[in-house]
């Protein structure tokens, strides 16, 4: 899904379907004013502006009947249709792991020295499967990659012939390639290091958003609890829905308990700031009192005083993996998974309470 600004979206979303009709996005006619506002995530109100505008310009001819006739102005014509890489996100860039802004950034600029392009769609809310089987078939030639994505999405592209790569963990049952984070291994190494220091009540802070990295984490942290020999050793885990108000709500209820606990995992630098907050206004300090880790990594957590632990992929190695990969599905040869196991940066967040 593009992104505007507020200001003159008609005259910005007529730029972008003129760019798209560049590139060859469709052939003789444009799709319905729905199928339009859900590519473009703008009201009916905005594309029947910016379709004025393109009819004012040329660029469309409305028949009786026949909906809008593509018809370029004289000297406009299709661009050499490069090789596209589309991302495919539920949740915002920035918002999930390694998922960022300078990820993308660094993958779009390396991708486009290859002669490809990069483009970023938010799948809708709402109409999913009618915004799968209209959109997707029309770009069949792309190579997508799906990131932050719920299952729906990745048992849709499995079940097609279309290339696709996740950008993350499969849900179970579903076969595509992947370049996943070992989430299971990350939260299993971090339960594992807190019991070896001497923390016997462990909670982790998760989301409610079932993704799949999310659900293999808990699976990890359960494995560790019983892996490793802690007499009197327990743990929880709390699954908030992705806001403050909530996050609050339940770390609240936890940290009030009389045996309450020593010692805190957290998805998402966001959240991991946020239970910062939230311990601190409670009267616990960092690592005095909890001691706190982060699963993922975020440049704000070096400005937290100490520093939250957290776990860092190399970003480099990312963007090389994930190149090769796009190349070779690109390419039609078949390609095995990859697992990359990010590294511990223990920051000053996390004291040993062993004797």
């Amino acid at each position: 899904m593009p992104s505007f600004k507020q200001h003159d979206l008609p005259q910005q979303f007529a730029q972008w379907l003129k760019q798209e009709l560049l590139q060859g996005a469709w052939a003789e006619k444009l799709p319905c004013e729905r199928e339009l506002c859900h590519i473009g995530g703008v009201s009916r109100r905005t594309l029947r502006a910016a379709l004025t505008i393109l009819r004012t310009d040329g660029w469309l001819k409305t028949g009786a009947r026949r909906g809008s006739r593509i018809v370029l102005p004289k000297g406009a014509s299709l661009a050499t249709k490069k090789r596209r890489v589309i991302i495919i996100a539920h949740s915002p860039i920035g918002s999930r792991g390694s998922l960022n802004w300078s990820f993308v950034w660094l993958l779009q600029r390396r991708l486009l020295s290859l002669d490809y392009d990069v483009q970023i769609d938010f799948a809708p809310q709402r109409g999913l499967d009618d915004w799968l089987e209209n959109y997707v078939p029309k770009r069949d030639s792309h190579t997508f990659a799906l990131a932050s994505v719920k299952k729906e999405i990745q048992a849709w592209f499995a079940a097609r012939a279309f290339k696709a790569i996740v950008m993350g963990s499969c849900f179970p049952g579903v076969r595509l390639p992947s370049l996943e984070i070992d989430y299971r291994a990350v939260c299993r190494h971090a339960a594992s290091l807190l019991l070896r220091l001497g923390h016997k009540r462990l909670l982790f802070l998760n989301t409610a958003g079932a993704y799949a990295g999310d659900l293999a984490g808990e699976e990890g942290f359960g494995e560790a609890m019983r892996m490793v020999s802690a007499a009197g050793a327990h743990y929880t885990i709390l699954r908030h829905a992705g806001n403050t108000r909530d996050i609050r709500r339940l770390l609240v209820g936890t940290f009030k308990q009389p045996q309450r606990p020593t010692a805190l995992l957290v998805t998402n630098g966001c959240f991991a700031l946020c239970a910062a907050g939230i311990l601190a206004d409670l009267g616990l300090r960092i690592p005095g009192q909890v001691s706190l880790i982060c699963r993922d990594d975020d440049d704000m957590l070096k400005y937290y005083l100490p520093e939250i632990a957290h776990y860092a992929v190399r970003e480099e190695a990312l963007i090389r993996q994930s190149v090769a990969m796009f190349v070779r599905l690109n390419e039609n040869k078949n390609i095995p998974s990859k697992t990359i196991v990010p590294e511990l940066v223990m920051g000053g967040s996390v004291r040993s309470l062993a004797p």
